[in-house]
């Protein structure tokens, strides 16, 4: 004889119904949860998306001038490269 036991199989006979409406308010708060997330920006916001655009023009800028020295560098080297081949 098997051994039952009564919680297992009173958590096997729940109500789809009630499932499909337990997933069905679970999707409905989360969609308004991520809906709410687009509303219009604050001062805070705003601020923080000009930094990060001060920020990476700033780091543009600098691989640009670093870009700039390489090759600036490049071109004294090989100078320096073609006037000791004479020698």
């Amino acid at each position: 004889m098997k051994n039952m036991n009564l919680k297992d199989t009173d958590s096997n006979n729940r109500s789809p119904r009630i499932t499909s409406a337990l997933f069905a308010l679970l999707f409905a708060l989360g969609g308004g949860a991520v809906l709410s997330g687009c509303e219009e920006q604050g001062p805070a916001e705003e601020a923080g998306e000009e930094i990060d655009e001060a920020v990476e023009d700033a780091g543009e800028q600098i691989d640009d001038a670093a870009e700039e020295a390489g090759d600036a560098v490049e071109d004294a080297a090989e100078e320096v490269e073609e006037e000791t081949d004479g020698m």
